[in-house]
């Protein structure tokens, strides 16, 4: 029983970073754009 939820652990931490990753390519991509506008706006 050990190796099994053992192995269910890293299941589960690796389906839970995959859905972090995808949640937070959108807003870091946003953050980019918005950095990128307020860079221009003072150049």
């Amino acid at each position: 029983t050990v190796p099994s939820s053992g192995f269910w652990n890293i299941t589960i931490d690796t389906v839970s970073r995959k859905a972090i990753s995808v949640t937070r390519k959108p807003t870091l991509k946003h953050s980019i754009k918005i950095i990128r506008k307020s860079t221009s706006r003072l150049s």
